[in-house]
Formats: C-alpha cells, sequence, structure tokens
C-alpha cells in the first residue's frame, strides 16, 4: 500500500525520478524489514547520518520519506522534523557544491567555442552539432539523443528531432523527450545559423546518426578535454559571473527547462 501510494505520486515526475524512487524505497525497506511510515524520525535520521555518500543522494533518501510520510499517516510532529532535516541537508548540499565547484579549473567559455569551430574546420559535423547544442541550447544528454529528418510529416511524439528546411535555410530543433517534458511539454526552437545548418545537412546526407555509440560516450568523447555535458552547463554559468549577463541565465532557465532558483541553488551562480 505505501509503495504503492509512493508510485502514485511518482507518476507525476519525469521516468528519471520514478525510477529513483523506486530504487531508494526498495533500499528503505530491505534495511527497516516494515513500512517506512512505521520507523521513527530518530531511527531514519540515523540511518542516512550513517550512510558513506554525497548530500545529494542523501536527500534522495530523505524525498521518499518525506512523501510516504505525508501520504501514508505519518504524524504533523515528524513531517516537520524530516522538513526541518531536508532544510539541513540542502544546507550542507550547498557547501559540497560550493567545495566542489571552487576545485574544478574550467576552461574558458572563449575556449569551448574556438574548439566548436575547429570541429566544423576539420568537418567533423557531429563534434560541432553536439557542442553547438549544449553551448547554445544548454541541453543534457538525453536531449542530444534525436533524428535529423526533411520533413515535418514525419514527427512522432515522444521523440526529438533537428528538421532541416529550405527557403530559408534553417533547422527546427524539436525537443519532446527530455527531463522536465511533463512540466513545459514540447519545445520547438528555429535555429538560422548557416554553419549548423551545414553540419546538419552533412550528417543527413551522409546517413550518419548523430549519436552513434550509447549517448553518455558520444557526448563525453565530443566534448572538450571529455568535459560532459554538466561542466559545459558550469563553464556557461562561470560566463555570466564574467560578464555580469543576468539575462544569459534566464535564457539558460527557459532552454534547458530548469527553474531559475534550482540553477542559482544547484551551480552556485551568482551567490
Amino acid at each position: 500500500m505505501e509503495f504503492q501510494r509512493l508510485i502514485e505520486y511518482a507518476n507525476m515526475k519525469s521516468q528519471n525520478t520514478q525510477r529513483i524512487y523506486k530504487h531508494h524505497y526498495k533500499l528503505l525497506h530491505q534495511h527497516f524489514n516494515c513500512d517506512i511510515a512505521d520507523v521513527s524520525f530518530d531511527k531514519l535520521k540515523s540511518f542516512i547520518d550513517n550512510l558513506d555518500i554525497a548530500p545529494n543522494t542523501k536527500a534522495m533518501y530523505l524525498n521518499v520519506i518525506i512523501v510516504i510520510n505525508k501520504f501514508c499517516g505519518g504524524t504533523k510532529a515528524d513531517i516537520e522534523d524530516l522538513l526541518d532535516y531536508r532544510a539541513d541537508l540542502t544546507q550542507a548540499i550547498q557547501i559540497n557544491l560550493k567545495r566542489v565547484n571552487n576545485s574544478l579549473d574550467l576552461p574558458s567559455m572563449n575556449t569551448i567555442l574556438h574548439f566548436m569551430e575547429e570541429s566544423l574546420t576539420k568537418r567533423n559535423y557531429r563534434r560541432y552539432v553536439i557542442n553547438f547544442l549544449l553551448i547554445h541550447y544548454f541541453v543534457r544528454n538525453q536531449d542530444l539523443d534525436l533524428e535529423i529528418i526533411d520533413d515535418l510529416k514525419k514527427v512522432e511524439e515522444g521523440k526529438n528531432y533537428l528538421v532541416l528546411k529550405k527557403n530559408p535555410k534553417h533547422i527546427i530543433y524539436i525537443r519532446q523527450r527530455y527531463k522536465t517534458f511533463k512540466q513545459h511539454g514540447r519545445k520547438d526552437y528555429i535555429i538560422t545559423d548557416l554553419n549548423f545548418y551545414k553540419a546538419v545537412k552533412e550528417l543527413y546526407t551522409t546517413d550518419e546518426p548523430l549519436i552513434n555509440i550509447s549517448l553518455q560516450h558520444a557526448v563525453i568523447n565530443n566534448t572538450y578535454q571529455k568535459l560532459g555535458e554538466s561542466n559545459y552547463l558550469k563553464i556557461s554559468i562561470n560566463h555570466i559571473r564574467e560578464t555580469g549577463n543576468l539575462n544569459l541565465l534566464k535564457h539558460i532557465s527557459e532552454r534547458r527547462g530548469t527553474s531559475y532558483p534550482v540553477l542559482l541553488n544547484s551551480y552556485n551562480a551568482l551567490v
């Protein structure tokens, strides 16, 4: 019953969040061998405190526990204690993120842009397209799992596309499969950059998929010094610090599908 209520709640979230909730609930249930709502706050806190994992992973366990207590008869006092504990854990996450970010020696945005343009010069069109979308549309790995087509009639629900269009030359970037799709729905972007058009057309003409190996490896192997998607976002955040361009942060929020406060908190931007 308890697990079913959790699943009903999780169904409103992304597939990745659903998977995380199920995984952490099963681990909790294996440890306590009873309904989680029946476990006292002190025992739950002790369990999480003693986990040798990062604070943000501890928060995943705690979120599951809070949901269960809210929907499965947890006492008001226990719920308040859990929420206070989450606030303390959130502060620990911020401290940990600040430490990690400060320890990274990331390249400048100009270095990344040069790497992207160099890819075009070397006719590495796959690398160029991946970097263009990471830099200008702040996408996650999943957003790059897409098909290149030349006709909007070929678009199917639940898939991402780059659609080649002529007269004038442009690309329609359609995103229907991304982390926060349930909250924001389908996103369409008109891209008029002619270098990007050329790169996409070359891939389409030679029948080369954008992702030709596993998604994660494809992105890692095509980013500067194998930095990956998350570090590219941090480079964009660092660029904001350097330029003071707050409008760019809102731009990232809209294109990535991440709330403005989350960007500020999660990536320690401008605070």
